[in-house]
């Protein structure tokens, strides 16, 4: 069962006392942001977006209205509005659709985006898009005017020193996300790649359940320009869809897709023991 995590609980908590200090009838989803800005989990993936979160709350607070004046109100319990309610029930919602158990500042932070109080985030220039991008994978959106060399070195995996004895060849893998829609990401790989929704559905499958799915093997030239396709395309329907190019050294396919994934578990748990230092 899904279950909101303790720093979770904590920023709610605290948009719940930010509203009382202000004498508020009720917590807003405005209230729910500048708890948010202190969110351990949200306010990494706002500074990713670029969002000067200093100014975000500087805004939010300006524009709050006033609240009542009497001083018994702050002693009152303020409960969550509609809105604030149904910012948590979407991201609860989601994140049990998708078979995870803990519901973070991160995923509330993306889907506050359909409601009103998300227009502080865009005047900033951040989109669902970008917060989505970086919940999934760490890392901020490509720019929307990104020249084609900048953005390939979003997603190009490091090449080996050895890898220009095999620069001819290259392996297009999908990562997977929590956001993208498995419907859509098939339609995807079938315009693609032009390949069968069979295959398509396989590849998919095969993404979800561990992490990476092997699209296929061409150029070099021709990989880059299969996973920077697929990418744009996601990018137009707003899902944070990303591919990775891997140097191939020949074999069989999914002997060197194998190695892929045994390189990523390596980088995950590298970053763990960065952090955790």
């Amino acid at each position: 069962m899904s279950m909101l995590s303790p720093t979770l609980h904590q920023s709610i908590r605290r948009a719940r006392d930010i509203a009382s200090e202000q004498h508020s009838g009720h917590a807003t989803p405005e209230h729910l942001l500048l708890a948010l800005i202190d969110d351990p989990d949200a306010a990494p993936v706002m500074r990713g977006c670029n969002v000067d979160t200093e100014r975000l709350r500087r805004a939010v607070r300006g524009a709050l209205p006033a609240g009542t004046d009497d001083p018994k109100a702050e002693q009152a319990t303020v409960h969550p509005d509609p809105r604030f309610r149904s910012i948590i029930l979407r991201a609860v919602s989601h994140i049990r659709s998708v078979e995870q158990d803990a519901i973070t500042g991160a995923h509330v932070l993306v889907q506050m985006f359909p409601d009103p109080a998300a227009g502080f985030l865009r005047e900033q220039g951040m989109r669902r898009y970008d917060a989505a991008f970086y919940v999934c994978h760490g890392m901020a959106a490509p720019s929307a005017v990104a020249t084609s060399a900048a953005y390939s070195r979003t997603f190009e995996v490091p090449a080996r020193p050895d890898d220009d004895a095999h620069e001819s060849r290259c392996q297009v893998v999908l990562l997977n996300d929590i956001y993208t829609p498995m419907e859509l990401v098939i339609y995807l790989l079938m315009e693609v790649f032009s390949i069968s929704t069979d295959d398509a559905t396989n590849i998919m499958l095969s993404t979800h359940q561990d992490g990476a799915g092997l699209c296929g093997t061409w150029s070099r030239t021709e990989a880059r320009s299969r996973a920077e396709r697929l990418m744009r395309r996601a990018r137009e329907f707003q899902h944070p869809l990303r591919c990775v190019t891997v140097p191939y050294h020949g074999g069989r396919a999914q002997e060197a897709f194998s190695g892929f994934l045994t390189w990523l578990d390596r980088q995950v748990w590298d970053a763990f023991d960065q952090r955790a230092r």
